[in-house]
């Protein structure tokens, strides 16, 4: 149950060692079209419209036995190709408390997501094999809600009233500066069931934030599924220091995306928590990230929830650990592959641990929707199944 990057950088230090990938971002094609089936006439045509003389294909994916599950999704989220639509919907305009609808901010909005078969261009994706040690749960369900907006010195929160019923309610808040803080809960559905006589399944629940204002600031904290498309909170760590020293996590241009390139780049320091009541002493580290958004071609996706036109883009996450104490010999407590003279790969002690090389994300978005799928380095692909914007 860790974040993408941040949490997986940390745990490549109980590896001793850092692997590598590579792989470069490759546009994912929208699904292929399914031939429409044999056209026969209507059944019952309309009594003041004589039937066409040439059928057309279905405008709406209405068809005879259409090739949809019978039923729910398993609980470990097994491969479950999408459904294409036979048109991208169309979604309703909504509102937004930040800039741009590219990602819907108001109190109420829900987001809900399942996990299905990761594909990218019609391909299965699988981790590779030096990932594999890095490979968290994989989250069955993922819901995401807005709880509250900070603005111009105003709270406008969701929260319990009588008999277990949410009211809205407004108060003042300390915030009275030019940028607005959203908060959102996110409940994370875990399924590590091994006896299927025996379920396993627990939720938890995960406090962030989005920080936004009108000047282009749009920070989405790392315990946020939105930031980097992964299900997030930290166990065993807390942050004592997270600073942008570069751009943000959304950078829009004219309240859309576009096609220029942006690196947000990420100092942070952190601590890590003992275990309640062990009263022991454990040290922290210092965090260095950089994460280049790379936007893609305009495609449709498609998804239970529908078939959407979207903006993805690709994210390509580097950076290092530079742990506090270093128990190692001569305080190098990681390694690096390289070649020596022979041309043999060997393992060099290092004090600077780097990540895993071109960790690469895919995340897709849609106007008046927000993420509708994201693919993360894992190989867990995350698809919206629903979602309720205001």
């Amino acid at each position: 149950m860790r974040s993408l990057s941040v949490a997986a950088a940390l745990a490549t230090l109980a590896l001793g060692s850092v692997p590598s990938h590579a792989q470069e971002p490759t546009p994912a094609q929208p699904p292929a079209a399914q031939p429409p089936a044999a056209p026969t006439p209507p059944a019952t045509p309309p009594p003041a419209t004589p039937p066409p003389a040439t059928p057309t294909p279905p405008a709406t994916p209405a068809q005879p036995k259409p090739a949809q599950p019978a039923q729910a999704q398993p609980a470990q989220g097994a491969p479950q190709p999408a459904q294409p639509q036979a048109q991208p919907k169309t979604p309703a305009k909504v509102s937004s408390v930040c800039p741009g609808r590219i990602l819907p901010l108001a109190v109420g909005n829900v987001w809900t997501y399942e996990t299905v078969q990761a594909v990218l261009n019609g391909n299965p994706v699988t981790a590779p094999e030096n990932m594999t040690r890095l490979i968290p749960h994989r989250a069955v369900k993922i819901v995401v809600a807005v709880r509250s907006v900070e603005t111009n010195g105003q709270r406008m929160a969701l929260v319990e009233g009588p008999f277990g019923l949410e009211v809205f309610v407004v108060t003042s808040a300390e915030n009275k500066g030019p940028d607005t803080i959203v908060g959102l809960a996110e409940e994370i559905t875990y399924d590590i069931t091994r006896d299927p006589k025996t379920p396993k399944i627990f939720d938890k629940t995960i406090e962030s934030t989005i920080v936004c204002s009108p000047k282009g600031r749009f920070d989405i904290s790392p315990e946020s599924f939105f930031f980097a498309g992964e299900p997030g909170g930290f166990r065993g760590l807390e942050f004592t220091k997270f600073e942008r020293k570069k751009q943000t996590s959304l950078k829009l241009t004219n309240n859309v995306i576009g096609e220029t390139e942006w690196i947000e780049e990420i100092v942070a320091e952190y601590q890590k928590v003992p275990t309640k009541g062990s009263n022991a002493k454990l040290t922290g580290g210092r965090l260095e990230m950089e994460r280049k958004f790379i936007p893609q071609p305009v495609e449709n996706t498609a998804t239970r929830f529908g078939t959407f036109r979207t903006e993805r883009l690709g994210l390509t996450t580097t950076g290092r650990i530079m742990l506090d104490t270093k128990l190692a010999p001569d305080g190098k407590p990681c390694t690096q592959k390289k070649l020596n003279e022979k041309k043999e790969e060997i393992a060099v002690p290092t004090e600077i641990c780097e990540l895993p090389a071109n960790w690469i994300a895919n995340i897709w978005l849609s106007n008046n929707i927000g993420i509708v799928q994201t693919l993360n380095p894992y190989a867990h692909m995350y698809q919206l199944i629903d979602a309720k914007l205001h």
